[in-house]
């Protein structure tokens, strides 16, 4: 399926209509999985992959939902510590201590994200680049959501419409997809269901079944990644292209390389579990 003239609105049909293909399912209902040792030939030039506003300024940065406030330093013969993320700001000497970068790799490796939902740590919100002599840092939440205003991304209502959700009329229309409570501390916010900001209203969703994101932000970044696989000529498993790489043995190597191949090279570092992450294991997230 390619998203063209009405890119949102056939993404949140489609997801509606197979409501379980989401994840990896999603991925490959929308032809969107990457293969193993062979090329696609569905390079479209009709579609263009330039990244859209939405996704780079708001969709894109569900990740601040996620990030924890702690880091769990451990191994190396080195005793386990527990620091505060504000910590390592602007602070690369952490790393120089006796097996410092792996200690903080074999954290980034083991330790859980938190939940995608509307709650971001202060590490971010009150701390970001803090400066020890002040006390206070940045808040990353108020940085995103004044450059969607300087980009003139739209507000969430008008993406949930885009994305086949239907235009609420009165805050109680967001319940069908958020909380009640998150709903009353939005309305002592915002004056209007349109002015709600779009990074909001997305890291306010509820997840879709089997999926991490909520439908809007699932929607948005769903095109996203299409546009850029089918309307990128440069994308590397295309086929067919001047510069498309052999056929199997550098095809694995770009799907297998990267840092995977940094932090499972070395000893230190515990081996990770991908079991979760196999098609057909039973886990589902969100």
């Amino acid at each position: 399926m390619l998203l063209k003239k009405e890119p949102y609105v056939n993404v949140l049909r489609d997801l509606d209509e197979r409501r379980g293909y989401v994840g990896s399912r999603y991925m490959g209902n929308f032809g969107i999985r990457v293969g193993e040792a062979r090329y696609r030939y569905d390079y479209d030039p009709s579609i263009n992959p330039s990244v859209t506003n939405a996704f780079a300024a708001a969709a894109f940065r569900f990740g601040h939902t996620l990030i924890q406030g702690l880091v769990q330093l451990f191994g190396g013969g080195v005793q386990t510590e527990r620091r505060e993320l504000r910590d390592f700001f602007n602070n690369p000497g952490l790393l120089y201590g006796q097996n410092g970068l792996d200690r903080f790799i074999n954290a980034l490796v083991t330790q859980s994200v938190q939940g995608f939902d509307n709650l971001i740590t202060k590490e971010v919100t009150e701390h970001l680049f803090e400066d020890r002599r002040h006390g206070f840092g940045m808040d990353l939440v108020s940085l995103n959501l004044q450059r969607s205003r300087d980009h003139g991304v739209r507000g969430y209502n008008e993406y949930r419409e885009l994305c086949g959700l239907g235009r609420a009329r009165t805050f109680n229309d967001f319940a069908t997809h958020i909380n009640p409570q998150v709903i009353g501390a939005m309305q002592k916010v915002y004056e209007n269901v349109d002015d709600v900001d779009l990074f909001i209203g997305g890291i306010s969703e509820r997840p879709v079944d089997g999926a991490l994101l909520g439908p809007t932000f699932l929607c948005i970044v769903g095109d996203m990644f299409l546009r850029l696989q089918k309307g990128d000529r440069f994308f590397y498993d295309l086929g067919n292209q001047p510069h498309s790489f052999t056929p199997g043995p550098d095809l694995l190597s770009e799907r297998g390389g990267g840092i995977r191949k940094v932090g499972c090279g070395s000893p230190a570092i515990p081996r990770p579990q991908f079991g979760p992450w196999k098609e057909g294991s039973g886990v589902t997230f969100g």
